[in-house]
């Protein structure tokens, strides 16, 4: 409860009876959104120049490559934070990911003033 508190504003609770009610933001695809998770946030902060999925997993002390894919990578690419340096060849062995617009914001809005 204490990082759900730290993570939203008090407007978004709403306290009735025995209840506590939290609203959350949505996107206008009708997503949950405003909040980049931990995984991504991480990888994100690593991600400053263009990488390959193996030095960003090496920058972030991570080994299973399954795991990195499933927490790190595609959500940082579906909520389109990070992007392909070759698009038209996803899977290519020279294949790196680079920052996109969204993903530079949101780094520059975790970085404490």
């Amino acid at each position: 409860m204490p990082r759900i508190l730290k993570a939203y504003s008090r407007e978004q609770f709403t306290f009735v009876s025995q209840f506590v009610r939290l609203s959350m933001p949505m996107d206008e695809a009708g997503r949950v959104g405003g909040q980049v998770t931990g995984q991504v946030a991480k990888l994100i902060a690593v991600l400053q120049v263009p990488m390959s999925r193996k030095e960003m997993m090496n920058t972030l002390g991570l080994r299973g490559r399954d795991n990195f894919e499933k927490l790190y990578l595609r959500p940082a690419l579906s909520e389109g934070y990070i992007e392909y340096t070759l698009p038209d060849k996803p899977n290519s062995r020279l294949q790196q990911y680079r920052l996109t617009e969204k993903g530079r914001a949101a780094l520059a809005s975790s970085k404490p003033n």
